[in-house]
Order: C-alpha cells, then sequence, then structure tokens
C-alpha cells in the first residue's frame, strides 16, 4: 500500500468539489449505488473546454504518481464519487485486469466513511492519496455516519 499526503492541494480539491456539485446540478447523475452519486470524466470532457482543463490537469498529475508505483501502468478510468450520510461499499477486489487501485481523499469534513485495505484501516485526508493492488488485495469503506464525502477513486491498468 502507498499513502501520498497532500496529493492535491486544498483549493484543487475545493475546484473538483464545485465542479461535481456543478454537474449534478446541470446535468443530474443517472448512476447510483448504496446512496453514492458518481461522475464518469468522459462523459463531461468532451466540449466542455473548462472540464477538459480539469480533466487533463488531473489526468496528467495521476500519471506521473502511477509512474513511480510502476511504469508499465497506466489509467484505466477515474471518476468523482460523492458519498451521502450512510453510503458505503461492500467489501470487493476490482477486476482482474485492473493491477492498481487509488482513493484520492477530496474532503475530510465528515465522520465514518474509512478506506478499508485488507486489515488496514486509512483514515481519510484532505488531498491524500493511497494506492494499492485492488485486484488482489480486498478493499472496502466503511459506511458516512455524518456529512458528505467525495473521493476520486482511479483504476489503472497495464500499458
Amino acid at each position: 500500500m502507498y499513502l501520498t499526503k497532500n496529493f492535491l492541494p486544498s483549493n484543487e480539491c475545493t475546484k473538483l468539489i464545485k465542479l461535481f456539485n456543478d454537474i449534478e446540478k446541470y446535468h443530474g447523475i443517472d448512476y447510483k449505488l448504496n446512496n453514492t452519486r458518481v461522475i464518469h470524466f468522459d462523459d463531461f470532457k468532451v466540449g466542455h473546454g473548462a472540464v477538459n482543463i480539469i480533466y487533463q490537469d488531473l489526468f496528467n498529475k495521476i500519471t506521473n504518481y502511477i509512474n513511480l508505483i510502476d511504469n508499465n501502468c497506466t489509467i484505466d478510468y477515474f471518476q468523482i464519487v460523492k458519498w451521502k450520510k450512510n453510503s458505503y461499499m461492500n467489501v470487493h477486489t476490482d477486476h482482474s485486469h485492473q493491477l492498481y487501485s487509488s482513493i484520492i481523499n477530496l474532503n475530510d469534513d465528515y465522520i465514518g466513511g474509512e478506506t478499508v485495505i485488507e486489515d488496514t484501516t486509512v483514515v481519510s485526508e484532505l488531498g491524500q492519496i493511497v494506492t494499492f493492488k485492488g485486484n488482489t488485495e480486498s478493499h472496502s469503506v466503511n459506511p458516512i455516519l455524518n456529512g458528505i464525502r467525495y473521493t476520486i477513486p482511479v483504476w489503472y491498468k497495464s500499458k
């Protein structure tokens, strides 16, 4: 498991949360799971100049990061997820072709919502990224007890 604090500065986290809420307000969110709301970046980056720039900056930053861990990996996809009160993710592993997975925390002003990887509980901090072998290491998200949690999950595949 790899844990990097301050991967994203607080102003970038705030900008991404605002982007999520703007898209949710004006376009709606179709995908729902366990009381979460998800934005797939690929659905919104085409034709939206500001979203393209935000997407590309984030894509480049994540790519540079994963190349430090394993330069044979590339991003499969990533999204922004809004976790409302009582939302959670059961214990699971990711698809076999997704060699690594990351969770980027965009805020930490909520209670609960810890990421659990194998037997390790990762307490969320603003801007941190945690990366692990998502296709072999079981992981989950504890229920959100109060507040709203925003994250960017990222999945990586072989180049």
